[in-house]
């Protein structure tokens, strides 16, 4: 008879800070989360932030999110399906829940280009309120 063991995800102050950092935020980088956990721990490493970002991610329990402009790399706190509006000037990343008219437009993609397989979700870009 075998027994099936489940693996419990280790966890430390730094995971412990990390996942409300990024939720208070919605989406962030390493650098942004670096900051965050900088006021609460001084001595926090780049290298321990990029380290556990990734251990979330593998796990399921961060997403990773549109990049920034400049490349960096961003997670996202909501593992749930979802698209994305990012600002062209400022950068700001927000969610923009799967609905009817997303789903629309995607079926008219798959209608133009019927070869092709589409997958994942979508990132709008434009002009964020806060900028117009």
């Amino acid at each position: 008879m075998t027994t099936k063991t489940t693996i419990i995800p280790r966890t430390t102050k730094f995971v412990d800070a990390i996942m409300p950092a990024l939720k208070q935020r919605g989406h962030a980088t390493n650098h942004e989360l670096l900051l965050s956990l900088q006021e609460s721990f001084p001595d926090v490493s780049a290298t321990t932030v990029h380290r556990l970002t990734n251990r979330l991610r593998e796990r399921g329990l961060i997403g990773l999110a549109p990049p920034c402009r400049d490349g960096s790399t961003r997670y996202d706190s909501n593992t749930q399906p979802h698209h994305h509006f990012m600002c062209t000037r400022c950068d700001r990343l927000c969610d923009v829940e799967q609905s009817d008219t997303a789903e629309r437009v995607i079926a008219n993609i798959k209608q133009l280009s019927a070869d092709c397989a589409i997958a994942g979700s979508l990132t709008m870009q434009g002009i964020c309120k806060q900028c117009n």
